[in-house]
């Protein structure tokens, strides 16, 4: 093959709102001088993160970049030896730099990809004056697999009588928690950076150890080693706070579970708790950073991490002794001028199993350093949409006049509106780019004269004017179970939704949409369906989920259950026993 001079663009996708940003430069090509049927395309990634994991695509335009194909496969590339696939997979890790000159340049990686151009695209022969080539690179966040990543962050924890034996005083207190939003996972790098950039956390003289040590990270790692104050001004930049004492310890416990584990989840730590002996795939890599989020069981309540990892740092309140009811009164007046003590607790990464265990626990006063994290929780809103309660019974559904028993739940009025759902993206507080909110919903909706109505400006999610009260579309089964999840509830399945109708609890006759259902849709469903059955509901995976509705009550479709839809819209339904 002849000396060839090829036309080079380089482009940066997967942009983030965040500084971890990879930026691709230096890209050039050239003929391999050891194979005349192969082409060297060279790059350099760029990173903030001194650790991550980075997927990198190379993609070919025959018409001098106008247009693109598919990422190519046919290609070695050095160092990491990947082959074909389409994507080459990048560990970063560049401890090059000494930790007294952590600012000066030099965070770069160079690659080489090695194409067998003839194996995969022929046809290059006759057109090599208008050949363009495009390098994308995207941090990945699938070294590990973060179980249950994209449900909502933020977990409903609904309250009840706790009794526990106070941290300090080591007296048995019996209280009453109310209804609280916990994180599902600690704070993690990736979480904590949008705001250090923001406010130039790591630019002080005085946290450049910390913010050095902070590109050493893993973005999905437990956020560690960041004083208190950054802790407490990150809580209150994210409109949320440190949970109480008490309300840590409930959460641990399984909340209204009352789970009696040793450790949040289990008694055995290597099932629950990331430190050094749990032989977690996070503790494996190596011994100066915290594990990445979610790897073991979590608890009943969905949490993550709460014995072991970091510890976490929690506000305690010296434990109300009332006595009667005058007696509270005035405890409660003087509680208002009385500050928290704050301390860190849970264990962390090199934590002695018996110090982890919930009824053993040690406040950790240390606010800074040592594997000190934290897990942010924030009050019940005033919700957006309301509920009507339906009363347990037996009903006849379908077409097929099947009886079925259906024990007590409470359903939403109507349909999810604009301004419920977009007042769920906020609590979240996550980004139109976060990969969880493009599985939920498609903010660029646009299909059959109808478009999503919610949007993204000045850091807040919001509906155009008008259209509050309308349903919520463009949302997928995922996202719409978020939402469910968020409320403390779920979608309503076939029976539920057919029942509530059948009782004329829904007035359905002004209903915009189809609705989402819990079960999998099967077009022979209620035709095989036993008599007599309570709270049936179709589990067998199809790909596709049920929708009920849009103004009638027989009619059923099923939709494909990750796509979005301009004409579906969903419920919730909250069981009678919460």
């Amino acid at each position: 093959m002849k000396k060839i001079l090829f036309g080079i663009l380089f482009l940066l996708v997967g942009i983030e709102i965040t500084a971890q940003s990879p930026k691709i430069t230096d890209v050039f090509a050239e003929q391999d001088p050891n194979n005349d049927k192969q082409i060297i395309i060279h790059y350099t990634l760029n990173s903030p993160m001194r650790v991550s994991w980075y997927n990198v695509t190379i993609h070919c335009s025959l018409d001098g970049g106008k247009t693109f194909g598919p990422p190519l496969t046919k290609f070695v590339t050095d160092k990491t030896g990947s082959t074909g696939q389409g994507l080459i997979r990048l560990y970063w890790y560049n401890s090059s730099n000494s930790m007294y000159n952590h600012n000066k340049p030099g965070k770069q990686m160079k690659r080489k990809a090695h194409w067998k151009v003839f194996e995969e695209m022929p046809e290059m022969v006759d057109k090599m004056d208008n050949v363009v080539f495009e390098v994308r690179a995207r941090r990945s966040r699938k070294k590990f697999d973060i179980q249950d990543d994209l449900l909502p962050r933020m977990v409903l924890i609904k309250g009840g009588e706790f009794t526990y034996t106070d941290i300090l005083t080591k007296e048995d207190i019996t209280t009453n928690i109310k209804d609280f939003y916990l994180a599902r996972y600690e704070t993690t790098n990736e979480d904590f950076l949008p705001y250090a950039n923001l406010y130039n956390v790591f630019k002080s003289r005085e946290n450049s150890l910390a913010g050095y040590w902070f590109q050493y990270q893993r973005p999905m790692s437990a956020l560690k080693d960041i004083t208190f104050k950054e802790n407490y001004n990150y809580c209150k930049w994210m409109k949320a706070r440190f949970p109480t004492f008490e309300e840590w310890l409930y959460a641990a416990r399984g909340g209204r579970h009352k789970e009696r584990y040793t450790y949040s989840g289990s008694s055995n730590p290597k099932k629950v708790a990331q430190h050094n002996g749990s032989y977690s795939r996070g503790s494996m890599i190596d011994d100066n950073r915290a594990s990445v989020i979610g790897q073991l069981m979590p608890n009943s309540l969905g949490l993550y991490d709460m014995s072991g990892n970091v510890h976490e740092m929690v506000a305690y309140y010296t434990p109300k002794k009332a006595s009667n009811k005058g007696t509270r009164k005035r405890k409660k007046k003087r509680r208002k001028k009385i500050k928290p003590v704050f301390f860190a607790i849970g264990g962390g990464r090199f934590s002695n199993p018996n110090d982890m265990r919930l009824d053993n626990l040690k406040p950790k006063y240390e606010a800074y350093g040592d594997y000190v994290g934290l897990r942010v929780a924030k009050d019940v809103p005033i919700y957006k949409d309301q509920y009507i309660a339906v009363k347990e019974g037996a009903s006849k559904i379908s077409n097929q006049e099947v009886g079925v028993n259906l024990k007590s739940f409470k359903v939403s009025t109507t349909e999810i509106t604009n301004e419920a759902y977009a007042q769920f993206l906020n609590f979240e507080f996550t980004s139109p780019r976060d990969y969880r909110i493009q599985k939920w919903i498609d903010l660029q909706g646009n299909k059959d004269g109808k478009r999503c109505r919610i949007f993204f400006k000045d850091g807040a999610y919001q509906v155009e004017s008008g259209y509050e009260k309308a349903p919520v579309i463009f949302i997928s089964h995922l996202g719409a179970r978020a939402y469910a999840m968020w409320r403390g509830g779920r979608l309503p399945t076939e029976a539920e939704w057919e029942y509530a109708v059948r009782q004329k609890v829904l007035d359905i006759s002004q209903d915009q949409v189809w609705q989402w259902c819990r079960d999998y849709f099967a077009e022979d469903y209620f035709e095989l369906l036993a008599e007599g059955e309570t709270n049936p509901m179709n589990v067998n995976e199809s790909g596709r989920h049920s929708v009920r509705g849009k103004g009638k009550l027989t009619n059923r479709n099923g939709y494909f259950s990750n796509s979005y839809y301009p004409n579906v819209g969903f419920r919730v339904v909250i069981p009678g026993d919460l």
